[in-house]
């Protein structure tokens, strides 16, 4: 049986650096490491996320009209966010049967998406790996990176993170 871990966190909470133990544990997150984003001046280790997977996320979240900082208000809404199931069973099926890795922020945002792709492929065990961290020090993180409003990174914390304990209890 294959395994897929899926790490699955707000931005600056810690996924990269956990995305990173899982990668040289063996879980691979892209079929290539040329595929993995570069390290950025706000993350110098690394991201560890497969940029084909962050631009599909980002497509499907630009089909809403949001962003990642933005977050959908699709939420409840079957019939929209499961038209794009098959984008993401595709996605799955490129990186095949095995043992992989899969992390990117946007999940949290896109969860009801990949979950229902990850079911069409009963023989992949899905781990889910959810990182938490202080929601103050996301939000002043946030703040810090990307010159957001307090309360506005305060608020997107809390969406995600709430979003986050669904993924868990679920």
């Amino acid at each position: 049986m294959a395994k897929v871990m899926a790490v699955i966190g707000m931005h600056r909470s810690a996924t990269s650096a956990v995305a990173k133990g899982l990668h040289m544990a063996g879980f691979p997150m892209a079929n290539n490491e040329s595929t993995l984003l570069p390290p950025a001046p706000s993350n110098k280790w690394g991201h560890w996320e497969d940029k084909h997977l962050v631009t599909l996320n980002d497509k499907i979240l630009h089909d809403f009209e949001c962003e990642w900082n933005k977050p959908p208000h699709w939420l409840d809404v079957e019939d929209d966010r499961y038209a794009h199931v098959p984008r993401a069973v595709d996605y799955i099926k490129n990186r095949g049967l095995g043992q992989w890795g899969i992390k990117d922020p946007r999940l949290v945002l896109l969860w009801p998406i990949w979950r229902e792709a990850f079911r069409q492929f009963p023989d992949i065990d899905l781990i889910v790996v959810s990182p938490w961290r202080d929601p103050a020090a996301i939000a002043d993180s946030l703040v810090a990176r990307n010159n957001m409003d307090l309360v506005d990174a305060i608020r997107l914390t809390e969406t995600y993170q709430s979003l986050q304990a669904d993924i868990r209890a679920d």
